[in-house]
Formats: C-alpha cells, sequence, structure tokens
C-alpha cells in the first residue's frame, strides 16, 4: 500500500483504481470546516481513471459475488480504512 504522507497539505495523496495507486495533475485543496485551514490536498481522477475504475469493478463482480458475506464485508472495510 502507499503510505499516506506526513504532512498531508504539501504532496497530494493519490486516488486508487484496481488496487494500485495513481496520481493526476489535477488536486483539490481540502479545508477544515471549522477552521477553514488547509488539511489535505488530493488527486482528482479524470475520466479516464473513471473508466479504468469502472472497468475493473465490472471484472471483480463475479468475484465478489462468490464471497461470503463477511468476506465481502472485510474487503470493504480495508479499502474504507
Amino acid at each position: 500500500s502507499t503510505p499516506m504522507p506526513a504532512d498531508r497539505t504539501s504532496t497530494p495523496a493519490p486516488f486508487f483504481v484496481a488496487n494500485a495507486a495513481e496520481t493526476s495533475a489535477e488536486t483539490l485543496v481540502v479545508h477544515d470546516k471549522f477552521t477553514q485551514g488547509v488539511v489535505a490536498r488530493v488527486a482528482v481522477p479524470g475520466p479516464s481513471h473513471v473508466e479504468r475504475a469502472i472497468a475493473a469493478a465490472t471484472n471483480a463482480a463475479d468475484d465478489m459475488r462468490r464471497l461470503p458475506p463477511h468476506r465481502r464485508r472485510a474487503a470493504l472495510q480495508r479499502c474504507a480504512g
């Protein structure tokens, strides 16, 4: 897995496509809603990233469907962090 930089405001956090960390030229600055301070910068996926993510999810659907519910839950919880 790709470690998150200690300073989340300097290097954009990646997004994931098919279990691989990726970045893009476009970034989004995330602000704390109470202090308005910058808390992170994140890479923003483009249309090609979204298309590949949809294709990967479609390809994984049959395998996920065959997993027992508790294993699917565990996999989704790992993704959610």
